[in-house]
């Protein structure tokens, strides 16, 4: 797993798609942040306040997440998104919970119609 830049994640795509949400881990952002060695930045999206999102890659593949209000809030755990485009979800979901060490069953929830 890679932390990658802003101008790295819309490389090629930028207009093409949108974010698809995938599923919700089960950690806070510090959590993530601690035990991961992640960054994630701040900023603000209406209807929801201030935020944080970190870019990262798996094996070539790309995700965002995303989380809410604080960076030790639990109740609001971090939300993965993927670009719409992107084929083969269930893969890209294990390939996520393998590189943060959980199993499937751990996440608060995962998008069903993949």
């Amino acid at each position: 797993m890679e932390q990658i830049t802003e101008s790295k994640w819309h490389e090629g795509w930028i207009g093409l798609g949108h974010l698809k949400q995938l599923c919700q881990l089960p950690y806070s952002v510090q959590e993530i942040e601690d035990k991961f060695n992640l960054t994630f930045f701040v900023y603000t999206e209406d209807g929801l306040g201030i935020c944080y999102g970190v870019y990262i890659t798996i094996e070539n593949q790309m995700y965002f997440l995303m989380g809410f209000h604080n960076k030790e809030d639990k109740i609001h755990s971090v939300l993965v998104q993927v670009k719409s485009f992107e084929k083969n979800l269930p893969r890209l979901l294990d390939k996520l919970c393998q590189e943060f060490r959980i199993n499937r069953s751990a996440l608060i929830w995962e998008q069903t119609d993949i």
